[in-house]
């Protein structure tokens, strides 16, 4: 008998955004299927991901942005059930904004590099997602993936683009490499 594979989801956030982590977590509901672990810091998406590597045993999980929100929970079995990693985005490259299903045996194969300024994460999210796709044999993207769109709205003080699909509606708030400070 096998050992039974360790899953997570995973909802990043920080120290200035509890509005949207509070939207995001209401928006599971009663949803109690995987355990939902959230990683609060000021860091960006990376640091979230390598805390998860360095201070867990978690074998498989779903790193969200508390910019989302969950619209059907049937996405985490999707990527559960698939043996692979799974992108919600291949926009600008497969796990694209880092949203998606990360196998900690890919992981194990990269480091993960310390980005200590915006424009460093948003270099990395091609960089390292491109690395890491290379690394990974069964890559799915969801049917219908995230992509950005000419549609806005105004939420907890600030514009944002709507990405969305069947499965989560995301609040992106930096859109362009001319908006990055």
């Amino acid at each position: 008998m096998g050992e039974i594979m360790k899953q997570a989801i995973i909802i990043g956030s920080t120290t200035q955004t509890k509005d949207w982590l509070q939207n995001c977590l209401n928006s599971f509901g009663k949803y109690d299927k995987y355990p939902i672990i959230v990683v609060v810091n000021d860091d960006f998406e990376l640091g979230k991901l390598k805390w998860v590597y360095d201070n867990t045993d978690i074998d498989e999980f779903f790193l969200l942005h508390d910019t989302v929100e969950i619209k059907n929970t049937d996405l985490f079995d999707l990527a559960f059930n698939y043996d692979g990693s799974f992108a919600l985005s291949n926009q600008p490259v497969q796990m694209g904004m880092f949203l998606g299903k990360y196998r900690r045996e890919i992981l194990d194969q990269m480091s993960i590099p310390e980005t200590k300024t915006k424009m460093e994460a948003v270099l990395q999210e091609c960089e390292f997602n491109q690395k890491y796709s290379a690394l990974e044999t069964k890559m799915a993207t969801i049917f219908k993936p995230l992509l950005n769109s000419e549609i806005f709205e105004e939420k907890f003080g600030r514009n944002n683009m709507i990405l969305e699909n069947d499965y989560i509606k995301k609040y992106k708030g930096t859109w362009s490499l001319g908006m990055v400070k």
